[in-house]
């Protein structure tokens, strides 16, 4: 099986979506102009919408301000640096979801997988919308004994934190494929990759408090802002399921984890009730980050 040649069978003669090469993919779009006019979109916005905004700030301070956003609930969840492979996945998961929607439908399909990637470049300017006027941060313990950490505190300044671009990608990746194969009617022959996908959007979802980049306000204001911008796919009680299935296996005890997902549904309910009267759909994450502590 190769990348020219896709899958049309039945769901069980199909990879899991793990199992794609992110390398050969990214060489493959490359080599298709539409593809590749997505991908170097996301370059550029995650360029300039992300690391610019806050590396601007981190050289020339003052120009924006930073609200500290963590919860007293964040100290219930243990550093635990071993998940620092899953939270670096965060990319890698959305390539190799198209990836994967390349192999199985091919050639034809590569304007409808080009959308997928456009959707990417989208979340990063819409999480701008943010960064731009407040940017966030949380206290993160200084770590470098495994060089992912290093690599983390070399390139990322820890200025973006609400919205969460990590749950925000990974919930996104869930659902635009599984509106891809609604459309197809194939959703029933590849439920198994829709499932794998939303485990694995937990998954990184869990990582980004479990290695301190993010707080769990972090993660409700993510949700939020998935449910407004994509509502069609996310519905508050999807959004609400969702958050009650995070911690997949128990780590921090059932009373903590209560705690915090009652405290991520608070605040998310909170802020989709704020955003129904707002003028636009990131003025109360605004609010809220003007509540917190400079």
């Amino acid at each position: 099986m190769t990348m020219n040649n896709p899958i049309q069978n039945t769901s069980a003669e199909v990879p899991a979506i793990a199992s794609m090469n992110v390398p050969c993919f990214a060489i493959k779009a490359l080599e298709i102009p539409v593809l590749r006019k997505a991908a170097l979109q996301v370059v550029k916005n995650a360029a300039v919408d992300f690391f610019a905004v806050q590396w601007l700030e981190r050289l020339l301070p003052g120009k924006i301000p930073i609200a500290s956003v963590d919860h007293e609930l964040d100290k219930d969840v243990p550093f635990s640096p071993g998940h620092v492979h899953v939270y670096m996945d965060f990319i890698p998961f959305w390539i190799r979801t198209a990836a994967w929607m390349y192999t199985v439908y091919g050639w034809k399909e590569r304007k409808a997988i080009a959308q997928f990637v456009d959707g990417i470049a989208r979340l990063y300017n819409q999480a701008a919308s943010v960064y731009r006027v407040h940017l966030s941060t949380t206290e993160r313990p200084f770590y470098i004994k495994r060089p992912r950490f290093a690599l983390i505190h070399a390139a990322d300044p820890h200025y973006a934190c609400v919205p969460s671009l990590h749950v925000m990608i990974v919930v996104y990746s869930w659902l635009a494929l599984r509106d891809f194969l609604t459309q197809r009617g194939d959703v029933e022959r590849y439920h198994a990759q829709i499932d794998e996908l939303r485990t694995g959007a937990l998954a990184i979802t869990e990582s980004i408090l479990f290695v301190k980049q993010h707080s769990v306000n972090c993660v409700g204001a993510a949700m939020y802002a998935m449910t407004k911008l994509y509502g069609a796919w996310l519905t508050e009680e999807e959004a609400v399921k969702f958050i009650n299935d995070l911690f997949l296996q128990p780590r921090i005890g059932s009373d903590a984890e209560m705690r915090i997902k009652n405290h991520i549904i608070t605040l998310y309910r909170t802020l989709l009730k704020q955003g129904e009267a707002a003028r636009e759909w990131h003025h109360p994450l605004l609010d809220f980050l003007r509540s917190c502590p400079r």
